[in-house]
């Protein structure tokens, strides 16, 4: 039985029903608990098969390793067993996904010894894992590869939470002052979490007597860099350019830019807001840029670009036998290989600008305004994409030369150029 993926989950994970909800299609959850056994987690994935697995670790320990409760690895002594439950699971890629898992050397060498010794992927973060709006992603680091669209559905951004190494969903903050009753709203909180970490928390208290409560999964905070008594907010939106960079479009027809996205982690989407600039002329061959901007309601801003070329395109036909040749297009790679990429076993001789016989190096590049006698053995068309030089010169030689057009000749005519060959003997 083949799946696309599963993802192993603990109970304990607070708002767990909301990660429930936003698992995709293509994924299959296992839920962990207080009762369940590594003896029924290996037989629910016997004999099936996955693209890829997670395990959603709210918590581990830095030195010891438990998927199921009854059974905990320690990551000096035991990696080797670890090795035989992996080795248990039908599968290719093993996602970990928690907090800043890479930055633990002793984990960072486990994750090591576990692709080596089962050839299967392990992969995992640097950073903090989780909603953007937390100071995290879903990019894990080990392989640049971005885990959120291949588990979940959009309703993952309603899980405002961290895969911390925090072990802690709540804690109990203490009213301060004589009367030990809240006086108003308080914007920060600063307390101490079981392994020492210091952590803020960003959120309004109304006024209670003795104590409150406090939801981490609320807050959108750091905990792994924030400072005592610092708040986000210097930190700028991240804008992420959709569709190609670089992309192209050809000379004289409509450019339709794809468009960027900005996240913010306190004000959130911010798309809606981008600004963006182009210089890009369609009616000039060259290379232009868009540039997209994204400020957030504390003045942080954030810029990303993308590179747009207007190419030209110059088809040539090649008769069987020898051609008088000569390029206006300069292509980004002007080597013989790109050229004539579809015709493997083309040209059979060039002469001119270069030398070159079949078999030879096809890495050599050709130049704009060159002439060259190329040497086909059938008849065909190439066609030549790319930008036109602003100063394209011709030398002309006694007798009869190619010669080409500037872009400002050729950018209104609506019909490519390209030259009348004839199928003659070119001189020494």
């Amino acid at each position: 039985m083949t799946l696309d993926n599963l993802i192993i989950i603990g109970k304990n994970v607070k708002n767990v029903d909301l990660i429930e909800k936003s698992i995709n299609d293509s994924t299959e959850i296992f839920l962990v608990d207080s009762d369940t056994t590594e003896e029924s987690l290996l037989n629910h994935v016997k004999e099936k098969t996955y693209k890829s697995v997670a395990y959603f670790a709210h918590y581990q320990a830095p030195e010891t390793h438990s998927i199921t409760p009854d059974v905990t690895y320690d990551l000096a002594s035991d990696k080797d067993a670890l090795v035989n439950f992996w080795n248990k699971f039908d599968t290719s890629t093993v996602d970990y996904l928690g907090c800043s898992t890479l930055k633990n050397e002793v984990w960072k060498n486990t994750l090591k010894h576990l692709g080596e010794k089962t050839s299967k992927q392990f992969r995992a973060s640097d950073d903090n894992t989780g909603n953007l709006k937390a100071g995290g992603d879903w990019v894990l680091e080990s392989d640049g590869v971005n885990v959120k669209d291949l588990y979940f559905t959009e309703e993952i951004n309603n899980w405002i939470g961290l895969l911390s190494k925090v072990a802690l969903t709540t804690v109990q903050i203490t009213a301060s002052g004589d009367d030990g009753v809240w006086e108003g709203e308080t914007e920060s909180f600063v307390v101490k979490t079981t392994n020492t970490e210091e952590l803020i928390l960003d959120a309004s208290a109304d006024p209670v007597e003795d104590s409150v409560d406090f939801d981490l999964s609320k807050t959108h905070q750091d905990v792994d860099s924030i400072a005592e008594n610092e708040i986000p907010y210097g930190i700028a939106p991240v804008i992420t350019v959709t569709g190609d960079n670089p992309a192209s479009v050809e000379l004289g027809y409509a450019y339709t830019d794809a468009g960027a996205t900005a996240e913010d982690v306190v004000d959130g989407d911010l798309t809606s807001s981008i600004v963006t600039d182009s210089t890009v002329d369609v009616t000039t061959a060259g290379t232009y840029t868009v540039t997209y901007t994204s400020t957030d309601k504390s003045d942080n801003t954030a810029t990303a670009t993308r590179t747009v070329t207007v190419v030209v395109t110059q088809s040539l036909y090649l008769k069987k036998g020898w051609n008088l040749v000569s390029f206006y297009v300069k292509p980004s790679d002007f080597s013989i290989e790109n050229i004539f990429n579809e015709y493997p076993n083309e040209p059979e001789e060039i002469k001119g600008g270069v030398s070159y016989l079949l078999g030879g190096d096809r890495n050599t590049t050709l130049k704009v305004s060159e002439t060259y006698w190329i040497k086909v053995s059938k008849s065909f068309t190439i066609n030549v994409i790319g930008v036109v030089p602003e100063d394209v010169k011709q030398d002309l030689k006694r007798g009869l030369d190619p010669f080409n057009l500037t872009v400002d000749s050729i950018k209104n005519i609506s019909t490519r150029l390209y030259l009348l060959t004839k199928d003659t003997t070119p001189p020494n």
